[in-house]
C-alpha cells in the first residue's frame, strides 16, 4: 500500500478509557466515541460496559495480540476508504502494555493521522499517590519472566525511581526476586487504583511480602521502587572468608551464609562456595 494525501484517508483516534472509575473519562474521549465510523477494541465485551454506561452506540471491531496481523490490511483499508477509527484497551491508555502499536507503526510509515488524546493512566496514577520521588522514572510494563533478568534490569536503573506492573498472580514470586537484591528497598504497591477497594500498600520489599503472604493478592497491581543505592560491586575476594564467617558465627549454617553472600553481591553461589572452601584458586574467580 503506497502512501496517499492525508485528505483522502480517516484518522485513527487514540481514546484512553478509565481504569476503574467509569466517571475518570475525558469529555473530549466521550465526544470522540460518538462520532467515530467503527471502534477497534482490546475486548469488545469489556468496551461495551463503558459504552452502555454513556449510551454511546457505535460499530465495535476486535483487535488484540492475538489477530492484529490479520485484522491489519482490513483496517488500513478502512482507513484508506475515509472512515474515521478509533482505538482504545481495555483501560486506560492505549498502546502502553497494551495491543495496537503495530497499527500506529504503519500509519506513521504512510504518513497518515494519528491523534492521541490525553487521559487516565494507572502507572502514572500510582507514581503521583507514592509519595516516592517523581522525576527520573522508568515504566517498565509488565517484567520478563526470567528471575535473572528481572535482577539485571532492577539493578541497571536502582538509582531512579522505577514503575512496573504485576498481576496478583506473580506478585509474590516478583517480590522475592527483588528481595534478593536488597529485602529492605522501599515499595510502593498500589491495586485496584479509582476502584472502591483501592489501596497503597508502602513498605518495604520483605515486609511486602509478608503482608501479600497473609493477604492473598487481588485486582490489578502497579509497583513503584523508590530510588535507592545498595552496594553491587562485591568486597575483594581475600575478604570473602572472613565475611562469610562472620555472618556464620551468628548463628545460620554456612550454606545458608553462602547463600545471603551471593544474593547480596549478585554473585554465582558456586563461585562462593568454592572460593569458601578453597576449591579453586580465589584470583581465579569472575563474578
Amino acid at each position: 500500500m503506497k502512501p496517499k494525501n492525508n485528505s483522502e484517508w480517516g484518522k485513527l483516534f487514540l481514546i484512553p478509557t478509565p481504569i476503574g472509575n467509569l466517571a475518570d473519562i475525558t469529555l473530549r474521549a466521550l465526544e470522540t466515541l460518538k462520532s467515530i465510523d467503527l471502534l477497534l477494541c482490546e475486548d469488545t465485551r469489556h468496551t461495551q460496559i463503558l459504552l452502555d454506561h454513556y449510551q454511546i452506540k457505535v460499530a465495535k471491531l476486535s483487535f488484540h495480540e492475538h489477530n492484529a496481523q490479520r485484522r491489519l490490511p482490513e483496517i488500513l483499508h478502512k482507513l484508506e476508504s475515509g472512515l474515521n477509527l478509533g482505538l482504545v484497551s481495555d483501560a486506560g491508555m492505549p498502546i502502553i502494555s497494551d495491543p495496537g502499536l503495530i497499527l500506529v507503526e504503519k500509519l506513521r510509515q504512510l504518513n497518515q493521522s494519528v491523534v492521541a488524546l490525553p487521559g487516565a493512566n494507572a502507572a502514572l496514577t500510582a507514581l503521583i499517590g507514592s509519595g516516592f520521588l517523581a522525576i527520573p522514572f522508568t515504566f517498565l510494563g509488565f517484567l520478563p519472566r526470567n528471575s535473572q533478568q528481572i535482577k539485571k534490569d532492577l539493578i541497571a536503573i536502582n538509582k531512579q525511581t522505577i514503575i512496573f506492573y504485576e498481576s496478583p498472580y506473580r506478585l509474590i514470586k516478583t517480590l522475592k526476586v527483588i528481595s534478593q537484591i536488597d529485602p529492605n528497598w522501599q515499595i510502593c504497591i498500589s491495586r485496584e487504583l479509582t476502584k472502591i477497594h483501592e489501596e497503597y500498600y508502602i513498605n518495604t520489599v520483605e515486609l511486602a511480602i509478608d503482608y501479600f503472604t497473609n493477604n492473598q493478592p487481588k485486582g490489578e497491581f502497579v509497583v513503584i521502587l523508590a530510588p535507592h543505592s545498595f552496594t553491587s560491586n562485591p568486597p575483594q575476594q581475600k575478604e570473602w572468608f572472613s565475611l562469610i564467617s562472620k555472618e556464620i558465627s551468628s548463628g545460620v549454617t554456612p550454606n545458608v551464609a553462602i547463600k545471603n553472600f551471593a544474593q547480596k553481591y549478585h554473585l554465582s553461589r558456586k563461585i562462593v562456595y568454592d572460593v569458601y572452601h578453597q576449591i579453586i584458586p580465589k584470583g581465579d574467580c569472575e563474578k
